[in-house]
């Protein structure tokens, strides 16, 4: 059966080999003229998202941005070619108040493809929950997402009401079929979905970070640095590409063509299922991480105190800010850090917060490092923080600790009493068998003594004596 499904595959696939063979000719010519423009070369932040519609390119990045390139004849620019030539600056697009670092929080923008052009729709779809992946099918009006934990919530925009909810063990990656009626995502393998039952079809290769369509029956899934291709006809690997030096964390697919990168900014052009390779963007170009985003956990009633130390020989600094991760609009710390000066901080928390750290420095072309020292302490000046965390708590060990010493003292009592039981025990113990003894011994001299006069006895009349 295996066989003769793969002979039909073949003769698909050779049905129409003169137009799919110019078709590949055209797009690897254009892929050949791809130049890597000082577009690409300008990241001031990881890229986390790139999604692809017709001719243009949309990179998205840690801090929300969502940058627009045009992909043309030329190389790929910013913007659309003029008389003097392609501007090397991305035109971006804000996300204000939703996007928050490397997600939208509880929020989905919705690309629109218009006249050639991407647009980021201003009414940002609102769902409730921390999004972690998205897919829109424009056709049924359903748009999917993912959270934290792994649960997959499905909305229909038209009717604005959920479809439904399913819980699944992780899902780093989410995608809708063209058909509507599966969706791929990743749990540890491309697992190919039933929506309308959430049962998984199948599953395939392993490790598996990110999945993506490259057309109908074909799928692209990213393990490590390495793209492997799987024909879903016959669930079988069809090539794969070792597009990246590190790990693969997006991909978006095209016209038969794959692009894929990681979180160090590179991009490649890709054919796996041809296992070919056409092109690397910016991969020799980058020349560091401009910012260090990092995380702390913060208590309630807490007091934050540290210093910022610049190491290294660098002619600038740097600045520093620390926000909170569900508000950024609440700024705790904003200075400016020079080299050679220690900048000590100070602050206190009122409320539970998850804080922000990012780290940016003046220089671009510089390699600089920034030692952050803190410590937390509780805010004991606040009377209600110090009758929580430090009378209250005092109050109970001290109870606890009279408690135990009342336990102690009742088992020394009664360890007490078992032992005078126990002495008097064996106090008669000792009379009994001093006694028994005693009226043994008087026994025993009664029957000598007997014994003695009977012989006696015995010796006179036989006049022995």
């Amino acid at each position: 059966m295996s066989s003769r499904r793969s002979l039909e595959c073949e003769a698909e696939a050779f049905e129409h080999i003169e137009e799919t063979h110019a078709r590949r000719v055209a797009m690897f010519v254009r892929l050949r003229r791809c130049a890597e423009t000082a577009a690409f070369q300008h990241r001031g932040r990881w890229v986390s998202k790139i999604r692809l519609f017709k001719d243009e390119l949309v990179l998205g990045t840690v801090d929300g941005c969502v940058s627009r390139f045009g992909v043309s004849r030329a190389g790929i620019s910013a913007e659309k070619d003029s008389a003097r030539g392609c501007e090397a600056v991305p035109e971006s697009t804000k996300i204000c108040d939703v996007a928050i670092q490397n997600i939208f929080r509880d929020s989905v923008p919705i690309f629109l493809a218009r006249d050639g052009c991407v647009h980021v729709s201003p009414l940002v779809y609102k769902t409730g929950i921390l999004v972690q992946q998205s897919d829109y099918h424009s056709g049924l009006g359903l748009l999917m997402a993912t959270d934290e934990g792994g649960n997959v919530f499905a909305h229909d925009l038209k009717a604005q009401k959920p479809v439904f909810r399913s819980k699944m063990k992780e899902c780093t990656s989410l995608q809708i079929h063209e058909d509507g009626n599966v969706f791929l995502c990743s749990d540890g393998a491309a697992c190919f979905v039933d929506i309308r039952s959430m049962k998984t079809i199948v599953r395939l290769g392993r490790d598996v970070a990110v999945s993506v369509f490259q057309n109908s029956h074909v799928i692209c899934a990213a393990a490590d640095n390495a793209i492997h291709a799987f024909d879903l006809r016959s669930l079988d690997s069809i090539g794969h590409v070792l597009s990246h030096r590190n790990r693969v964390h997006f991909l978006e697919a095209s016209d038969g063509v794959v692009y894929s990168g990681s979180l160090c900014g590179d991009v490649c052009i890709s054919s796996p299922s041809l296992s070919m390779i056409h092109r690397e963007l910016g991969f020799s170009s980058v020349e560091g991480i401009d910012a260090c985003d990092d995380r702390m956990a913060g208590i309630e009633g807490t007091i934050f105190t540290g210093s910022f130390e610049v190491l290294g020989p660098v002619s600038q600094g740097g600045s520093v800010k620390i926000v909170s991760s569900m508000n950024p609009r609440n700024k705790y710390l904003d200075i400016e850090v020079h080299p050679g000066s220690k900048q000590h901080f100070s602050f206190s928390l009122s409320d539970p917060d998850e804080l922000l750290v990012t780290m940016m420095k003046s220089t671009p072309r510089e390699t600089m490092k920034i030692r952050l020292k803190y410590e937390t302490q509780f805010n004991t000046f606040n009377k209600d923080v110090a009758q929580k965390v430090v009378v209250k708590p005092a109050m109970t060990a001290l109870n606890r600790f009279g408690m135990l010493l009342k336990r102690v003292s009742d088992q020394t009592y009664e360890r007490a009493r078992q032992m005078s039981k126990v002495r008097a025990e064996h106090k008669k113990s000792v009379i009994l068998v001093l006694s028994f003894s005693l009226l043994t011994m008087i026994g025993f001299a009664v029957v000598n003594y007997y014994q003695v006069v009977m012989l006696k006895r015995f010796f006179k009349q036989k006049k022995l004596i």
